[in-house]
């Protein structure tokens, strides 16, 4: 606790969360899907999840953004529906969120 005060803690869970909620807002905008919850800090920090649209294959999906691109980001099922789940820390930067709207967008056509 001591160390997480020493480092600011506070502040990188916020940069992470703009970070996150900028995340969010790329893969539904590529997807067309809503959100599964309100853009809001009490919703989620640092980590969330969107869902795909009917009919795209998860593991091409993850398979694609892994071998073409180098992007690891799980992509998961619940309630009947697939996920692709973002996780954001202090080592990531907007340049990780670009990278990640081209990828999607020439996988899932939108170029």
């Amino acid at each position: 606790i001591q160390f997480q005060r020493q480092l600011g803690w506070e502040q990188l869970r916020i940069a992470c969360h703009h970070l996150a909620s900028v995340t969010r807002q790329v893969i539904v905008q590529i997807t067309g899907e809503p959100p599964l919850y309100p853009d809001d800090l009490q919703w989620y920090v640092q980590m969330g999840s969107v869902p795909l649209p009917e009919g795209v294959d998860p593991l091409m999906l993850q398979r694609r953004l892994y071998e073409e691109f180098k992007i690891e980001i799980p992509v998961t099922h619940w309630r009947n529906r697939y996920m692709i789940r973002f996780s954001l820390q202090i080592y990531n930067d907007e340049t990780d969120i670009h990278a990640l709207n081209k990828a999607l967008s020439v996988i899932l056509g939108k170029v």
